[in-house]
């Protein structure tokens, strides 16, 4: 997050597999949730530079990820209407 400093932008992650169709910012640890329309989800370390959390839902497409404001639980909305915690 050097860069940032210097508005310069800094890419994250590389290599999703589908477009990239939500992310969320932890709100007190260097971690970003990323979804797309590969139905997976993964939590990255942006610190370390790596993933902490990976989860694959089965025909589910997550359009909306959000942590809750303590960031115990991220909370997932999908395409369908499904909501997981």
């Amino acid at each position: 997050f050097d860069d940032m400093s210097k508005n310069q932008s800094t890419v994250l992650v590389r290599g999703c597999k589908a477009p990239v169709q939500t992310v969320a910012c932890h709100p007190s640890k260097p971690y970003l949730a990323i979804s797309g329309f590969t139905s997976q989800l993964q939590v990255f370390d942006y610190l370390k530079k790596r993933i902490v959390f990976s989860s694959t839902f089965k025909n589910l497409y997550i359009s909306k990820l959000r942590f809750e404001s303590k960031g115990e639980h991220l909370i997932a909305g999908s395409t369908c209407g499904t909501i997981k915690i």
